[in-house]
């Protein structure tokens, strides 16, 4: 990767780069203070580069992920209303239906 991306052009800020920065290297972990962090978990290959190296990397691994995996908008998916909203259960969001204070549906 790197050689492949010292030829393209930077800003010339440098940083700690990741090196390998694709979506199979990030996901949830747990921090000291048991908070749940959602970041990169590997850090092998790191080296100072460009920060726009680990930009590329990472958007070139979500394209080809998109890509593998097929991700597309569904046209039913749009159209059809939430299923709380046909259940009357009263979801967030919902402008199927309103509930006044009384307990009288809007």
């Amino acid at each position: 990767m790197a050689a492949d991306l010292a030829t393209t052009p930077d800003s010339g800020i440098a940083v700690q780069a990741c090196g390998d920065a694709h979506i199979s290297n990030f996901g949830g972990f747990a921090a000291p203070d048991r908070r749940m962090v959602f970041g990169p978990n590997d850090f092998d290959e790191t080296l100072p580069a460009a920060w726009e190296w680990d930009v590329k990397r990472m958007a070139a691994s979500v394209e080809t992920a998109g890509a593998t995996w097929a991700f597309r908008r569904r046209p039913d998916v749009a159209s059809s209303p939430p299923a709380c909203a046909s259940t009357g259960s009263g979801c967030a969001g919902s402008p199927a239906r309103a509930t006044s204070t009384s307990g009288t549906t809007a």
